[in-house]
């Protein structure tokens, strides 16, 4: 809700062509596909919850189907996709809860469709959340595609999400952070203040919750800002919130009484600040950085043996299926990968 002002909703054939070739075009420059980095782990949780109840019903693996027309949708966008894997080193708790540190059981048969649809991955020392977020601060890749808002907190510079409740991914939600420092008012030092007032994946902390009026969430970054200060204001529990700033409107006592002593939680702040990655110096030699994305043309002969094998399809329903949702991405790759093609079609549509 807080930073929805700064979204926007963008098919996404649409936006990778338009920040992808078309900036390449305004700078003079061929066409380029634009670079997506994706979070996997998130993908796999999702198709997951899609399947809590019915499982029995829904044919077999219902999860990684999913998981294989999410990839169908991606691949018909003119882009490249870097799939990324939270890693054994992520926090082993969040949210108060113990995090499982085996691989999920769709991981293999996630990572080996996405190999066959030719796209590549990789798997993180920590979260993939904060890899993704360096990936995109350092260029390697142009948009964040996942669900966790934290990826902002970590310094994402651009993220979208899917906004359909089918599969199929054809329309997201796109978010910068540009968009969230001149549309909210939100450099990312407040939403890492925020994000902590709020209470995250580290931190149990939460503020907003006792401050109760309508007018809560338009007013989140101002507490945010306000809340160290005004800490220090604060003597005992009973004590009333102080306004030195005049941003708050009046007093909250309710809300000078939930701020703990020990606000902030310093080891919180360094799990959002300088967040385990590849980049990390005492990571360099077991985890090293992801160079250049690249994707290839899908391996149709690879495909379709998964799909005989994982959802028990015919040659008949896999011709049919490849046909409506494969061909037009495979002409679009075929297309880019022939770069006086690619400029005559983009002309042509732009």
């Amino acid at each position: 809700q807080i930073i929805s002002p700064g979204c926007e909703i963008r098919p996404l054939c649409e936006f990778a062509v338009v920040e992808g070739f078309r900036r390449g075009t305004e700078l003079g420059s061929e066409p380029v596909l634009m670079r997506i980095g994706v979070d996997g782990s998130t993908w796999m949780h999702e198709a997951c919850a899609v399947f809590q109840h019915n499982h029995a019903g829904a044919g077999p693996s219902p999860e990684l189907q999913t998981l294989f027309y999410r990839l169908a949708g991606l691949h018909k966008a003119a882009c490249h996709a870097h799939f990324v894997f939270d890693g054994k080193d992520r926090p082993a708790t969040k949210r108060g809860k113990r995090v499982k540190i085996a691989p999920h059981f769709l991981a293999r048969g996630f990572q080996e469709l996405i190999v066959a649809f030719g796209f590549t991955w990789h798997t993180a020392p920590g979260e993939a959340e904060a890899e993704l977020a360096t990936m995109n601060r350092l260029a390697r890749i142009d948009a964040v595609f996942t669900s966790d808002s934290d990826t902002f907190v970590f310094g994402a510079q651009c993220v979208m999400r899917s906004t359909d409740a089918k599969p199929t991914t054809v329309c997201v939600e796109v978010c910068t952070d540009d968009a969230l420092l001149h549309r909210v008012g939100l450099p990312q030092s407040e939403l890492i203040l925020l994000a902590l007032c709020c209470g995250g994946d580290y931190d149990q902390v939460s503020l907003i919750f006792y401050w109760s009026d309508s007018g809560a969430t338009t007013h989140a970054r101002r507490l945010a800002c306000q809340a160290v200060d005004q800490r220090s204001h604060l003597g005992s529990p009973g004590t009333r919130l102080a306004n030195h700033c005049g941003f708050l409107g009046r007093k909250y006592p309710r809300l000078a009484e939930a701020v703990p002593d020990d606000f902030l939680d310093i080891n919180a702040l360094v799990q959002y600040v300088e967040p385990l990655t590849s980049w990390s110096s005492m990571n360099w030699r077991e985890h090293q950085p992801i160079g250049v994305v690249q994707s290839r043309q899908a391996d149709f002969v690879r495909l379709a043996a998964i799909c005989e094998a994982h959802f028990e399809w015919s040659g008949a329903a896999i011709q049919t299926k490849f046909q409506s949702d494969l061909w037009e991405g495979a002409c679009m790759h075929i297309m880019s990968g022939q770069s006086f093609l690619f400029i005559y079609f983009f002309r042509a549509v732009c």
